[in-house]
């Protein structure tokens, strides 16, 4: 999930509760391998009284693949850094959520134009660098 999470960040994981993750939304999750991992969700449906996810991380070509809600266990809440706690509820973070879920799903700024973009924003510095 690099940029948004690095080697040596703590995440603050929420349970999921009664609300259910959304696309675009960061989940931990147990992949087929058994391994706990941490990947945004594309899309979500309902297909014979299931919920089902689509899961990818953002820096891989392919998804995960198709996940039950059992397999899902916390959504990111927020990311410690160097002793600063990052917050998915800043609207900062939220428009680099956005613009990072749009990049993964569709594709957009896969050159690295979009990616070089946010590098060299301000606005996103505190989440990037």
């Amino acid at each position: 999930m690099s940029p948004l999470i690095r080697e040596g960040d703590v995440v603050l994981i929420e349970p999921i509760c009664s609300k259910l993750p959304k696309p675009s939304e960061i989940v931990l999750f147990t992949n087929q391998q058994g391994s706990l991992v941490l990947h945004r969700v594309l899309k979500r449906w309902k297909k014979d009284d299931k919920v089902l996810y689509l899961l990818k991380g953002d820096q891989v070509a392919t998804p995960d693949g198709i996940y039950e809600s059992a397999k899902i266990f916390g959504r990111l809440k927020a990311v410690e850094r160097a002793g600063s706690i990052l917050s998915l509820e800043k609207p900062a973070f939220k428009v680099l959520n956005w613009l990072a879920f749009l990049r993964s799903n569709t594709g957009l700024g896969s050159k690295g134009k979009l990616s070089a973009l946010l590098f060299n924003s301000k606005i996103f510095s505190n989440y990037l660098n």
